[in-house]
């Protein structure tokens, strides 16, 4: 009996350590890939993305550092202390980084706050909100100043090694512990504050008419799902950080626990990706003139887009606003005729306009229902059609009058009137009676 019970004690330790083992580098790999996969698709978002909303740069500052932060303590926690790739990745982000981690709320917040306001600025009274990055930064001072050997044997000795942590001091004026235990809680603080934010807006998207109303409800939902997701990560990371320290590896590597934590990384990928299938979810919330209840008064647009001072039901959300730009617009592009320009973009159209990108780009996906390639196309097919209609079809080719519609080359030209009229330039002239 004996021997039984010592060769299952065996056969038990065994299939621990494995299963430990396993878990900890499906964990691992899970979280790396993921994370890295963040910061890339966080990269394309705001390529594809700036020029037409400003308010990108906040999430995209949030999802690079949010990816930058779980590297760095899944190494730690589930690293090789061996692996010289480990260690050197470890060795610059340890406590160098550090002060970062206190940026993740305030950028998240900064983008909630950007989306519903119509403005991306930041005022004065944010310097408040990088406090805590700059006391830590002044902190580690001592830490940035020792040479690149020294952050090498402290890497080394903290993959892995929880006590280490807990008792090195990092160099710091205060204990480096306060970080790790503060951080997860002043990112919840933060969501909290974006939550309010939604909450105090959720009254004023229900005055919201026609097509405005369907893209400020898609919006909404999409900062909803964001903040939720980030709300139940959160509560988990605090979960999983307060138990790690008391209990190190006792809760943290059991099946459930691995699991959630790998797959919380996992829907974190679908945050960016959700934005490059759906681009018009970074048009924001396009913010409409308020009306003074002063009859024949000049609306009036405050200064950082949303002032509390003006009551909600003086806020005028239905597209009537939008409609009227779509009128500029055609008549911008009638009188200027910007798209003669080979290299007409978006940025000219913009600036030409004077009204931000993401306001050009909703009124033409919601409102004209079309895009700015059939905006240029249609007006320089249009432009065409009337030198074909002229004289000038006698003495210029018909790739001539293409050039001179604003086409860059004759295969782009031929296709746009194709589509535009369902004949070709020849086959117009011929039907117009001016072919031969």
């Amino acid at each position: 009996m004996q021997t039984k019970k010592g060769f299952h004690d065996i056969i038990s330790t065994i299939y621990y350590f494995y299963a430990k083992y396993s878990l900890s580098m499906l964990h691992f790999e899970y979280t790396i890939y993921s994370a890295i996969l963040i910061a890339i698709l966080a990269v394309i978002m705001l390529l594809f993305n700036l020029k037409s909303n400003k308010s990108v740069i906040f999430l995209f500052i949030f999802l690079v550092l949010h990816a930058a932060y779980s590297i760095t303590h899944t190494l730690l926690a589930f690293g090789d202390p061996t692996d010289k790739a480990t260690i050197f990745f470890t060795t610059i982000l340890l406590n160098n980084a550090a002060p970062l981690w206190w940026l993740r709320g305030p950028f998240l917040y900064f983008y909630v706050r950007s989306v519903l306001n119509d403005n991306p600025k930041l005022r004065k009274t944010d310097l408040l909100h990088f406090l805590p990055f700059a006391i830590n930064l002044v902190a580690i001072i001592p830490y940035l100043m020792t040479s690149w050997n020294y952050k090498t044997t402290i890497s080394e000795k903290a993959i892995g090694d929880v006590q280490f942590i807990l008792d090195y001091n990092f160099q710091l004026f205060y204990p480096h512990m306060i970080n790790n235990y503060l951080r997860p809680v002043q990112l919840l603080l933060y969501i909290v504050a974006a939550f309010f934010l939604l909450f105090r807006f959720y009254p004023r998207l229900k005055t919201a008419k026609g097509n405005i109303s369907k893209q400020y409800r898609e919006v909404f939902f999409w900062l909803s799902g964001l903040l939720l997701l980030l709300f139940g990560y959160t509560i988990f990371i605090n979960y999983i950080t307060f138990g790690y320290f008391r209990a190190p590896f006792l809760n943290h590597l059991s099946p459930s626990i691995l699991n959630v934590y790998s797959l919380s990384y996992i829907l974190f990928c679908l945050l960016p990706i959700l934005i490059l299938i759906f681009p018009n979810i970074m048009y924001g919330m396009p913010k409409v003139t308020a009306k003074n209840s002063v009859p024949d008064a000049k609306p009036v647009i405050p200064a950082d887009g949303y002032n509390e001072s003006v009551p909600h039901k003086n806020f005028s959300f239905d597209e009537e606003h939008f409609v009227q730009l779509s009128d500029e617009i055609i008549r911008y592009m009638e009188n200027e005729k910007p798209y003669l320009k080979h290299d007409f973009s978006f940025h000219d159209f913009s600036t030409g306009m004077k009204t931000p990108q993401h306001h050009l780009r909703f009124c033409l996906s919601c409102v004209m229902k079309k895009s700015f390639a059939d905006l240029k196309n249609e007006s320089r097919v249009n432009h065409a059609i009337n030198l074909l209609n002229t004289s000038v079809a006698e003495t210029i080719s018909i790739d001539g009058i293409g050039k001179q519609s604003g086409f860059k080359s004759s295969s782009n030209f031929y296709t746009s009137f194709k589509e535009t009229t369902g004949y070709t330039p020849s086959e117009w002239l011929k039907r117009n009676g001016n072919g031969e």
